[in-house]
């Protein structure tokens, strides 16, 4: 709500502030910016920044992918224990997108669990073949509201931009209570 009222009186958006975050995550990076919410079990995204490379991940802000095949969702899921995220979100088996996705729940609880004690979230080819995403979740009041992600195609994914992505991406985080 501080974000909300503080945002109205200057007459902005909040998606205005996470869009100005974004851009210097792209202006570092050289590569796409997402944020995103969970509905439903799926990422809905809600802003992106295109990167300046001929050679990039085509997406759109409204597009809905699921949670469990992107590096967005498995940040977002992270506040779900495992029982929540089989009886809540997914009832059906999980369906791959690629032959990389992970379809096992438990492996995905984790997967996500693990990527939590790493300080960030991945996805490597689980929802585009030969692309891969790097994810953290914006957290306010000890929830996870929504989620950032940088996507690198696997030729340019070198392990100094995997490093300087998750730098930035933490700093713009940080900035909103994270």
């Amino acid at each position: 709500m501080f974000l909300i009222g503080s945002a109205s009186q200057k007459n902005i958006t909040v998606l205005n502030i996470f869009k100005a975050e974004m851009k210097k995550i792209v202006a570092q990076t050289v590569e796409v910016c997402q944020l995103g919410v969970l509905v439903d079990g799926d990422v809905l995204y809600l802003a992106k920044e295109d990167s300046p490379e001929p050679i990039r991940l085509v997406s759109f802000v409204g597009k809905r992918l699921p949670a469990y095949c992107t590096a967005i969702g498995k940040a977002l899921l992270s506040d779900y224990t495992y029982k929540e995220t089989i009886r809540n979100l997914y009832p059906d088996p999980l369906r791959p997108l690629t032959e990389k996705t992970c379809t096992d729940l438990k492996k995905l609880y984790e997967e996500y669990t693990q990527s939590k004690q790493d300080g960030y979230f991945k996805e490597e080819g689980e929802c585009s073949l030969d692309l891969n995403c790097f994810a953290l979740p914006i957290r306010y009041n000890n929830k996870n509201i929504a989620a950032i992600s940088v996507s690198i195609p696997s030729f340019r994914l070198t392990e100094e931009k995997k490093e300087s992505t998750n730098s930035c991406t933490i700093t713009c985080t940080k900035r909103f209570g994270t």
